[in-house]
């Protein structure tokens, strides 16, 4: 029996505790945009309203695909010209005209800074560190009479969760002072599997189409402690743990077109229709609490969860011009993110007093990502030099609670900046690296948290 994810608890007694609403806020003020899953202290409930944030439901659009691709900033609905095309641009496969294996790593870093500014400011700092599989694609060309088609099926990881967080500081509340330790930790990561085609239906234009499913897990560990600073022998303490392991599953179809202009110029266009996302797993908690002589002790229960999320369309189009020594590609991508639905049953139950129905119309905006880059030869040492910068904002507007009705703030939007080289070695092999780094700020009451990645990407293609 699948149980709500939010569900009241015994023995709630709001009017007994002074530290309740200062823990909520401080409990859900950045978490939903740190894309960690966030826990409920058993006494507030009954005034919580809380996002969950997509980043655990499902996955990203951004697809982070082969180190050529992010050299240029992910600047490729146009300019793919290898078999991580089935995941950029279908179409453009009908451009591998060879055989090829391409396989790639990724190395993640995130080290997100958090600063607790309540009149003593605290900055806490905590790094960690992944290399997983990129990226495997086979592309095969199919002799035809006339055009070209070409097949193709691989896997990527469009989402590695590789996150810590550390919130230290000193809060004043109702004329006390209180000491905040608290540690978020994710672990896991999205799969695609994909197979696709594109068909050369003219000299000048080409079609395709893949068909992607996604599959990943993610395990999140929260430990928070809140401790009154006191004399006192009998100080207010809240000490809370709260685990979760999810796996998110979907299918969905992209259909892309590449057509020639004059001059040198390409352009693509790619769209993906709504694709539904099912969420299960399960999830565990457990506090004490110590206001003044009373105890409350919550022992550790697991529950489980299961819901559905159907994601609105997804539009890209992109440009490239190119010569012998030098290419230049940009991309605009859409996605309206207020036409998200919770489709079989949501997170939230009535405890929690949110209109699933207006959940997403409420909380988020559309997103508009743009990326923009540019690849040269530099002759003498053969070797492709590449750059590039794009934007990936958040759709998440807020609020996280809508009792405080408090949006967050973006004080700093989500760029990054892209380099890369590439070789091509006797014509057979082609060895490319990419480095990305980047992030955004965000701030919500006296919280605010600078999240930093940065990405390694090397790729190698052989081409038979």
């Amino acid at each position: 029996m699948t149980t709500p994810r939010y569900r009241g608890m015994r023995g709630a007694r709001m009017d007994r505790n002074p530290i309740a609403l200062l823990v909520v806020v401080i409990l859900f003020s950045i978490a939903p945009v740190t894309n960690a899953q966030v826990p409920q202290s058993p006494l507030l409930l009954e005034i919580l309203d809380i996002n969950l944030g997509l980043g655990e439901q499902i996955a990203g659009g951004f697809v982070g695909v082969g180190a050529r691709a992010m050299g240029m900033g992910g600047a490729h609905v146009a300019a793919v010209n290898d078999g991580s095309a089935l995941f950029w641009n279908p179409a453009a496969l009908t451009r591998v005209r060879r055989t090829e294996f391409l396989g790639g790593l990724a190395q993640l870093k995130s080290s997100p800074t958090t600063t607790v500014d309540a009149g003593t400011q605290r900055t806490s700092e905590v790094s960690s560190s992944f290399t997983r599989l990129n990226s495997v694609v086979i592309a095969a060309p199919y002799p035809v009479y006339r055009g070209g088609m070409t097949f193709a099926f691989g896997a990527t990881r469009p989402d590695d969760y590789a996150y810590r967080s550390l919130r230290e500081g000193r809060i004043p509340f109702n004329g006390k002072q209180y000491d905040l330790d608290d540690s978020i930790r994710k672990e896991g990561g999205i799969t695609q599997y994909a197979i696709g085609m594109g068909l050369e239906v003219s000299p000048s234009v080409s079609v395709g189409a893949s068909f992607v499913w996604y599959r990943g897990t993610v395990d999140i560990r929260r430990d928070i402690t809140f401790d009154e600073v006191t004399t006192s022998i009998l100080p207010d303490e809240l000490e809370g743990l709260y685990k979760e392991n999810t796996t998110t599953s979907g299918f969905m179809t992209t259909l892309g077109a590449t057509a020639k202009l004059p001059h040198d110029l390409t352009i693509g266009l790619v769209a993906t229709p709504p694709v539904t996302y099912r969420i299960e797993g399960t999830w565990a908690q457990k506090y004490e609490e110590a206001i003044g002589e009373f105890v409350d002790d919550y022992p550790y229960e697991q529950y489980s969860t299961e819901y559905a999320i159907k994601a609105p369309w997804r539009i890209g189009t992109g440009f490239s011009w190119s010569t012998y020594a030098l290419s230049i590609s940009g991309d605009l991508w859409y996605q309206e993110w207020t036409q998200a639905r919770y489709t079989d049953g949501s997170p939230f139950d009535e405890v929690a007093e949110i209109n699933e129905d207006s959940y997403f119309e409420d909380r988020y905006d559309s997103a508009i990502r743009w990326h923009i880059g540019v690849e040269a030869l530099i002759p003498w040492i053969g070797t492709m030099a590449r750059a590039g910068y794009y934007s990936d904002p958040d759709p998440f507007a807020g609020p996280a609670l809508e009792s405080e009705d408090e949006d967050l703030v973006y004080n700093k939007g989500a760029g990054f900046v892209t380099l890369g080289l590439g070789w091509l070695i006797d014509d057979t092999v082609a060895l490319d690296l990419a480095y990305i780094t980047g992030g955004d700020e965000v701030s919500n009451w006296f919280v605010r948290e600078e999240r930093s990645t940065s990405r390694l990407i090397s790729t190698i293609a052989f081409r038979f």
